[in-house]
């Protein structure tokens, strides 16, 4: 008969487990299995199993304490730090687009190290480091007017991700 499925193996062997049926694993071999595994993705079914195998489970301190550890590795660079939420606030005021404003007026609109003049390349840099110094942030005096290029190569730009790194 064309399309019928006929059994190829005897139904005696249905059951049966493979020759290394309950010998273990070397250690070596256990590390190449989980290097196999690292990066899979659970499907949400066996994700639903797993939650139900272990909801109402308690977790030791020692383990809860080494959830918490990899957690914050995980998300360390999604998580934002407290002093640079206090940076973007003062950056986010009206205050600091008028001390900006001063700025641009005070150094008449052009880069103070090579005169450029074109407002789409302008920015106002802070001499003293603002998240070094935040109470020098609305201060006049502390604020230059710079292109991008000239600001790109002053020893203060980008210090604030240097000392992260350095850290």
């Amino acid at each position: 008969m064309k399309g019928v499925y006929t059994r190829t193996k005897p139904a005696w062997n249905k059951g049966l487990k493979g020759f290394r049926a309950g010998v273990k694993h070397t250690d070596q071999t256990k590390a190449k299995i989980a290097d196999k595994a690292t990066g899979r993705r659970h499907s949400d079914a066996t994700k639903q199993k797993l939650s139900a195998h272990f909801t109402g489970k308690p977790i030791s301190e020692e383990h809860r304490a080494k959830i918490q550890a990899s957690m914050k590795a995980k998300f360390a660079s999604i998580l934002p730090d407290p002093r640079r939420l206090a940076l973007q606030k003062i950056r986010r005021s009206t205050n600091y687009k008028h001390w900006r404003e001063a700025v641009l007026e005070k150094d008449g609109h052009q880069c103070v190290l090579c005169g450029e003049t074109d407002r789409t390349k302008l920015t106002v840099d802070h001499k003293k480091p603002l998240n070094l110094h935040p109470e020098l942030a609305l201060d006049v005096n502390n604020g230059r007017v710079l292109c991008c290029i000239c600001h790109l190569y002053l020893p203060t730009h980008g210090v604030a991700s240097r000392q992260k790194h350095e850290a």
